[in-house]
């Protein structure tokens, strides 16, 4: 085989924003964001630099938006901000 330095190796990093998660059997690759409250769903790949937007729920290869939450939309309010309490 090729020695380690010879392999073909993607490097870098993942940013994920607070509340943002990822499901099992998921490959995302360097360089991707996943948004804030944002989630990655099971067997996804989010590609290279790829970017999730905030608050909604990603499928697929490559992953695509499958539903997008509308906060203010459904409640009147406006989105909660950590540590604040609606009233």
């Amino acid at each position: 085989g090729a020695a380690p330095d010879e392999l073909c190796v993607l490097q870098g990093y993942v940013e994920m924003m607070d509340g943002a998660g990822v499901a099992s059997n998921v490959l995302v690759l360097p360089g991707a964001t996943i948004g804030q409250d944002s989630w990655v769903a099971p067997g996804s790949v989010v590609r290279l630099g790829g970017f999730v937007d905030r608050d909604v729920i990603v499928k697929g290869d490559p992953a695509g938006i499958v539903f997008k939450r509308q906060y203010a939309a459904a409640t009147g309010k406006e989105r909660n901000e950590p540590g604040k309490i609606s009233g």
